[in-house]
């Protein structure tokens, strides 16, 4: 079965962080130290104050979606 992109993913420019992420992979390879910044699982457990604190914004519709335009 022949698969097709069609025009529209075509135009999807390149990701930035993917181009980061292979630069950063070439400049390891050359022995360079490379410090990856990005997320991952932390090491440690999250402290149940803050848990606690989340759930709490969560169950009293605190939580809000930031403003789409910025405001002055």
């Amino acid at each position: 079965m022949k698969s097709t992109i069609s025009r529209l993913a075509r135009g999807v420019p390149e990701s930035p962080t993917l181009k980061l992420n292979e630069k950063a992979a070439r400049l390891k390879e050359k022995g360079e130290a490379v410090i990856h910044l990005g997320g991952g699982e932390p090491k440690t457990k999250t402290p149940i104050d803050a848990i606690l604190a989340a759930s709490g914004k969560l169950t009293s519709a605190g939580i809000k979606y930031t403003p789409t335009e910025r405001h002055s």
